[in-house]
């Protein structure tokens, strides 16, 4: 303790108690130790503080740490859960094309067979032969 801090203490006393005392009085002797044990205790606040800080952020690392991991295990699963919708929406384009495809096919042998001429067409010149052979066969 300073003689500023023991002047002051004194000063005190005198105002509050009004008792003179001198710097040589035991009760500096009581402060001085209780000074001590204060100092003493406030170092071991300290180190506890300093370990609870520490510990803290330890917890703040390891939740950062667990939360990254999460959302990189959350986003594979999102981006892998996208390409098979993609690989699935690809299978159903390809059904469609090879559907198309198929049809286009069916209706070009249908046109082929009639080479782009309608049935329809190919039996009204087929009948009217068989009716004109019929009306000679009639008359004769």
């Amino acid at each position: 303790m300073t003689d500023e801090q023991k002047e002051e203490i004194l000063n005190a006393i005198r105002k509050v108690h009004g008792i003179a005392t001198t710097p040589n009085d035991p009760l500096f002797a009581l402060i001085t130790a209780n000074e001590y044990a204060m100092s003493h205790y406030m170092a071991k606040i300290d180190l506890l503080f300093v370990q609870q800080i520490q510990e803290m952020e330890a917890a703040r690392l390891r939740w950062e740490t667990d939360a990254k991991e999460l959302a990189e295990v959350k986003i594979s699963k999102a981006v892998n859960d996208a390409f098979n919708r993609l690989d699935q929406y690809k299978e159903e384009i390809d059904k469609a094309i090879k559907y198309a495809h198929r049809q286009k096919e069916i209706s070009s042998t249908d046109s082929d067979r009639s080479n782009g001429i309608p049935t329809i067409f190919w039996l009204i010149p087929i009948f009217s032969a068989a009716l004109g052979y019929a009306t000679a066969l009639f008359i004769i």
